[in-house]
């Protein structure tokens, strides 16, 4: 049978490709595909690294370096004379070569493009900064996966596709704060024609790769590893032809010798380097079309995408290149991307066996206390329960914060009172629930008018208490920190949450659970890269250090409380109803407002709110405005909070928290007149694909769920009918 492939075009008419396996052991082909991807990726690395060395080192012919891409094509005569020994061995007759006329034909026309994509390559470097080529020869990913697209017919799965999107993000991040100037010795016209050439050479490269396996699936014979082999010999000779025709245009064979004795670490070390170049290069190539004739396009495109951080690792220890946070985020994307391949094999694994188990909710712990909350909900109620409270969240989670800033952006210095804003507002909760018991006591005079009972309230009162701390952690921390600072911080409640819903209540992850938390959390952690470096003019060293460790400390907490919230759910020992989350929520902001009014009462800040309010910039009225507003939103989101850990799970609440904080900075542009930095562009536009990622998850898992009750329906319908038969 053939070896299966991921993510490999099922095409039925193309019997010619599949001869490629049919011959070939699983074994053999694990590693013919182990020794191509260590090929690319040592080529893929140590071929710029050269390069690189060669211009640094004082060369400046770019037709050179074009040529030594491809110049080690000799290289490959050695396993190709094995291969013919081994073959004689057996069979006397045995052909020197497989090639065909026709595939001689597409490897020469290949290889010219491949001469061309070295030159276009060689002498974008010579004229731009290295962030900014490295940037551009990333697109060469995308280009790859359009043109396989397009020209075979390339299938792509929401792992593949998250793959080609981080790698993506992490080349751009790459390149958001490279040298914005060009270099001091290269004009203006030169910059952009290197920017030009080096985007043009991504491209066609993007292009040449799904035409090898074209050239794979049109040649009409049986494709072997040998026969690879020749199609890059051809291909290499060809691509040096036409740089070779190049260097004698312009000179550069004469010029060898000067420019060797004139290099800043000798002569020797020149062509030392002129060889490794053209070895290590080749070894790029060759690994290139084997990637393809073992797998298929995409993971040589993918392998070449994610090894782009690694140079700019490399550079930094060999070339002692500074190592910028971006370098560390697209070097974490990058490794993120074996992930997303790997969780292709385990969700075919996990469909296998779907069957032979009971269907399980996605992230939702297997609990019979809490499956309690949903059994008389029908699933109508229960879509506009979770739609409400996700309203609630998101929009308590945006405007609670930007009201906070305003607060102090206006004047306000209280940081106890900011901190008793965010639950305050829990005696609104009351008119929801005066409404829930009148409509129970029209149906049922005797009804109770509440359902709390004394174990669920000291539960929630020490979640209130945990409450109105971690209020007043994130209201200090705002006061002594830069807005991006803050951001970031917080934003790492989503890891706290999900490590402390694994750890409390067993939450069960997903591969799009997990890529959504990952996407959000980089996406935040992009926006404080480069927020303010230096602290707040007015802020001390000691304070700002305070204000840091105190807003990681609230997102900590709030990790920790949104699962024990749902823990109080499964421990309740009784049936949890919407009600009762309301009653929950109003006496856990009781009590974190109880905290912070003696805080405030200690500090004296209710004395000092009529003369805060008349130095206020907006006036006092617009004050009194914002602190009635600051406790209603922020309410929102905690009844939100809670609501959405009730109808669905904690990671759910979790990922909505984060995935509004580049909200949160869009709204800061616009009512702030804050600068919008490309940093908050790239975290909003993860932001959104995290939310997309999770809420595919969950739609698909939900379809499979309901196919397989249909199923298990149909089938005791089948054995109803055939005891009635019998």
């Amino acid at each position: 049978m053939e070896a299966a492939t991921i993510d490999q075009p099922d095409n039925n008419n193309n019997n010619n490709k599949s001869k490629k396996n049919e011959h070939m052991s699983k074994g053999l082909k694990r590693s013919l595909v182990i020794l191509n991807c260590v090929l690319l990726a040592v080529g893929n690395t140590a071929g710029p690294l050269l390069s690189r060395l060669y211009f640094q080192g004082g060369g400046h012919r770019q037709w050179l370096s074009s040529w030594l891409e491809t110049g080690g094509w000799p290289v490959i005569f050695i396993p190709l004379i094995i291969s013919y020994y081994y073959r004689r061995k057996h069979d006397t007759l045995a052909k020197p070569y497989f090639m065909t006329p026709r595939i001689f034909a597409a490897c020469t026309v290949l290889g010219l493009l491949t001469g061309i994509d070295d030159f276009l390559y060689a002498y974008g470097l010579a004229f731009l900064p290295v962030s900014t080529s490295a940037l551009l020869i990333s697109t060469q990913l995308a280009f790859t996966a359009l043109f396989a697209f397009l020209i075979v017919k390339q299938k792509f799965t929401p792992y593949s596709i998250n793959a080609v999107a981080l790698l993506t993000v992490g080349a751009v991040i790459l390149g958001l704060h490279g040298s914005t100037d060009r270099p001091a010795n290269v004009t203006k016209g030169k910059y952009f024609m290197g920017f030009f050439l080096t985007l043009g050479a991504a491209a066609l490269y993007g292009f040449v790769l799904p035409m090898v396996e074209l050239t794979y699936m049109k040649a009409r014979q049986a494709i072997t590893y040998t026969l690879v082999m020749e199609m890059q010999l051809v291909m290499g000779f060809f691509a040096t032809l036409f740089c070779t025709v190049g260097m004698l245009i312009n000179k550069d064979f004469q010029v060898i010798p000067r420019e060797a004795r004139e290099y800043d670490l000798g002569p020797v070390r020149y062509y030392v380097v002129l060889v490794c170049s053209a070895i290590v290069w080749q070894c790029f190539f060759l690994g290139a079309v084997g990637v393809i004739f073992t797998v298929h396009t995409l993971l040589a495109g993918v392998i070449i995408a994610v090894f782009i951080p690694v140079i700019e690792v490399f550079g930094v220890i060999f070339f002692h290149e500074e190592f910028s946070s971006e370098k560390g985020v697209a070097l974490a994307l990058s490794l993120g991307f074996g992930f997303l391949f790997l969780c292709k094999g385990f969700e075919k694994r996990r469909i296998q066996t779907r069957s032979t188990m009971e269907t399980a909710t996605i992230d939702q712990p297997d609990n019979n206390k809490k499956g309690k909350k949903n059994e008389h909900m029908s699933k109508g109620l229960k879509r506009t329960l979770v739609i409400l409270n996700c309203v609630l969240l998101a929009v308590g989670n945006t405007a609670g914060p930007l009201l906070s800033r305003l607060y102090f952006h206006g004047g306000g210095h209280r940081q106890w009172l900011s901190s008793f804003l965010e639950t305050a507002g829990w005696p609104i909760i009351f008119i929801p629930l005066i409404i829930s018991y009148h409509n129970r006591r029209k149906h049922d005079s005797l009804a109770k008018p509440y359902f709390m009972t004394p174990r669920i309230f000291a539960a929630c009162t020490i979640l209130g208490l945990l409450t109105g701390l971690d209020d007043f952690l994130y209201a200090y921390g705002l006061a002594f920190l830069p807005v991006s600072t803050s951001a970031l911080l917080i934003s790492t409640q989503l890891a706290f949450t999900a490590l402390f819903a694994f750890l409390i209540v067993k939450q069960k992850f997903t591969p799009f659970s997990i890529n959504a938390v990952a996407l959000l959390t980089v996406g935040a952690v992009i926006l404080g890269l480069h927020g303010s470096t230096d602290r707040p003019a007015n802020v001390t060293k000691g304070k700002y250090f305070m204000g840091f460790f105190l807003t990681l400390g609230a997102a900590a907490l709030y990790g920790f409380v949104l699962p024990m919230v749902e823990l109080t759910y499964m421990k309740a020992k009784q049936a949890i109803t919407y009600t009762l989350v309301m009653e929950m929520q109003l006496v856990m902001g009781f009590f974190a407002t109880l905290f912070c009014t003696v805080g405030m009462l200690i500090n004296k800040d209710f004395q000092a709110i009529p003369r805060e309010a008349r130095e206020y910039d907006l006036g006092p009225v617009r004050y009194y405005v914002v602190l009635v507003c600051s406790a209603i939103l922020w309410q929102c989101f905690f009844l939100g909070a809670v609501g959405v850990v009730f109808t669905v799970h904690t990671l759910l609440a979790g990922v909505i928290i984060a995935v509004f904080i580049p909200v949160i900075e869009v709204f800061g542009v616009i009512f702030f007149q804050e600068v919008f930095s490309s940093e908050k562009g790239v975290a909003l536009a993860l932001s959104l694909w995290g939310l997309a990622s999770y809420s595919y998850g969950e739609y698909r898992e939900a379809k499979e769920k309901e196919r397989a009750r249909v199923a298990r329906e149909l089938e005791g319908t089948d054995i109803v009918g055939g005891l009635n038969g019998a």
